[in-house]
């Protein structure tokens, strides 16, 4: 069987993304007296299909259950020692399902530094196997759709390499994609910098700046360009300087940018200003990122290492005291698209909303808000959700849908309803009937309902769905509804999510609705227990309304822009009194 692969350049054989890279920047610094690409064998996908075989029915994410022969323990450890004798080593990961173009799986599985020894080399390979099978790894992997089964891993060894400094260079800013060189560095071996934790000093060079750099910059800046130029990409780089300058390639990746716009109006807000590490905007309060509390703001120190995807999926955003941009942690945020923003300091109140807007590099307190603001970030926030739906993995919090809906909607009176209903049916509307559990819920001081704004679960067999539904009742004879509808999986994702706005329950009613629909036009025709019916027509614009009622002969009723309020007023009705299922 081929244990290895010693011959990276004439190879056929895929040895991962990670690994495949390696052979290109080989050949891309070959004649270089001054740039290194680690000397580097692999151990094979065959090898690791093998281990696979020998380690059934076990739990492949306790790395101490994977079966290495004896035959198998010695010639790995003999052919490492025939190539690199006892140097230290670096043990890599180098899957086949990492390291794309539109995903990274940045730091998602485990390569280790300064390995030496029998028995610590033969422990690290199993570490980077049982690291493909851990849970970050079988989530993440669920958010790209991808099969674990139809993947595999390899594993590649280098000798330590020389360097004094080392970290991580982008060809552009990763947070917004703009043409600028960004350098993080640290002394020694740059774990500090892949892990986001420690003193890590940062550069950032603009394109038509780099002549006036200290030379080492300059001949770093000008290598990363070659391995842009080289993969048609922008790039990632992990890289070293040694006692000599002499610049040490240790591997390459895409940049993964995912851009959006955003346009939020601050004028006469009062915000916290900070710098940006991922693009994003959320409304949520904040928690210590290691209390696991699904839909808040994870607040992370620089000291506190946090590789919970789960925990990452489920929350707003990050605010952290780490301005580490190049971070597998900060790669990671940035795909799933939470925003993130650093700040050296920062006294939140525990119970109090925030707004987190990651494109601008702004923190604002909700409950400073004006009620007007407060309603026009609540809509800015759903309509950016709808925006970034289908690409930012909120499906894991229960999202199956967004609709954003602009309305006119009048409330007729004094029907004939048997006669609205026939004509209904000869206009050809088709009739549905509606059976809803409405949920009602209000903010701190209840200025959603002082402001015609609406805020509600409604389920039904249609599903669920969170409505946000501002009224504008100006208008006498109509009015105008500006609606978000987020739809959910079940009512518990949905009231989870209402939750996290600190919303507490107002009221709670059941009511069947017979539902007539043609194209764009809806008609409800409701009934509340010993009333009289009145109809509810929603249209998209307004001159279908007059149409609508003409077709219904409904000249003879009275029509009018009602609340929901005034509507019960009218039926001289209570909350009370439609707080149970009507007939």
């Amino acid at each position: 069987m081929n244990y290895f692969i010693l011959d990276l350049y004439n190879t056929s054989e895929d040895i991962g993304k990670k690994g495949n890279h390696l052979i290109t920047l080989s050949k891309l610094f070959q004649n270089d007296t001054d740039i290194f690409v680690p000397d580097t064998i692999a151990l094979t996908r065959t090898f690791f299909c093998k281990v696979l075989q020998q380690s059934q029915n076990v739990d492949l994410s306790d790395f101490n259950n994977f079966c290495f022969t004896e035959e198998d323990t010695n010639i790995i450890l003999s052919t490492i020692k025939e190539r690199f004798g006892e140097k230290k080593l670096v043990v890599r990961s180098s899957a086949t399902c990492e390291d794309s173009i539109f995903f990274s799986a940045s730091g998602q599985y485990d390569s280790f530094l300064n390995i030496s020894g029998d028995k610590p080399i033969i422990e690290s390979i199993k570490k980077v196997y049982s690291s493909y099978f851990n849970d970050n790894s079988k989530l993440y992997m669920k958010c790209y759709d991808i099969d674990l089964n139809q993947e595999s891993m390899v594993v590649l060894f280098q000798p330590v390499a020389p360097v004094i400094k080392s970290g991580v260079a982008f060809s552009c800013n990763p947070v917004d994609g703009t043409k600028k060189y960004i350098i993080e560095y640290t002394h020694g071996l740059g774990t500090a910098v892949v892990e986001g934790r420690g003193n890590v000093n940062c550069i950032e060079v603009e394109e038509d700046e780099v002549s006036a750099q200290d030379t080492v910059v300059v001949r770093l800046v000008n290598a990363i360009k070659r391995i842009r130029d080289t993969f048609g990409y922008e790039v990632d780089v992990e890289w070293g300087i040694d006692a000599e300058d002499n610049i040490h390639i240790f591997q390459t990746r895409a940049v993964i940018i995912k851009k959006a716009v955003l346009d939020v109006d601050y004028k006469d807000i009062e915000v916290i200003e900070c710098m940006p590490i991922s693009q994003g905007f959320c409304i949520a309060n904040i928690t210590p990122i290691n209390n696991k509390e699904c839909g808040t703001l994870l607040y992370k120190d620089c000291d506190y290492f946090c590789d919970n995807l789960d925990l990452l999926l489920v929350s707003r955003g990050i605010i952290t005291t780490d301005k580490n941009r190049l971070s597998h942690f900060s790669n990671i945020i940035r795909e799933f698209i939470k925003p993130g923003v650093y700040i050296e300091n920062f006294a939140y109140k525990k119970n109090n909303l925030y707004v987190l807007d990651g494109y601008n590099g702004k923190i604002v307190d909700f409950e400073s808000l004006s009620n007007k603001s407060k309603i026009d970030f609540l809509f800015t926030y759903f309509n950016y959700i709808g925006q970034r739906y289908k690409e930012s993995f909120e499906r894991y919090n229960g999202i199956v849908g967004i609709v954003q809906e602009n309305k006119i909607e009048q409330v007729v009176f004094d029907i004939d309803v048997d006669k609205t209903i026939s004509l209904l049916e000869a206009n050809g509307f088709c009739k549905y009937e509606v059976a809803q559990q409405i949920y009602t819920y209000d903010m701190r001081d209840d200025f959603l309902i002082k402001e015609n704004t609406l805020f509600r679960i409604q389920a039904s067999v249609e599903g669920v769905q969170l409505q946000l539904k501002q009224l504008d009742l100006s208008e006498r004879a109509y009015r105008k509804e500006r609606t978000v509808l987020i739809k959910f999986e079940n009512l518990e994702y949905a009231q989870r999510f209402v939750k996290s706005f600190n919303a507490h329950e107002t009221g709670y009613q059941e009511r069947n609705i017979t539902r007539y629909k043609l194209d764009d036009i809806s008609i409800n025709v409701t009934k509340w227990p010993g009333c009289a019916p009145y109809l509810g027509i929603e249209v998209s614009v307004l001159s279908k309304l007059e149409d609508v009622k003409s077709k219904l002969e409904l000249d003879g009723c009275y029509a009018c822009g009602m609340g929901g309020k005034e509507i019960f007023e009218r039926l001289n009705l209570s909350l009370d009194e439609c707080s149970f299922k009507s007939n």
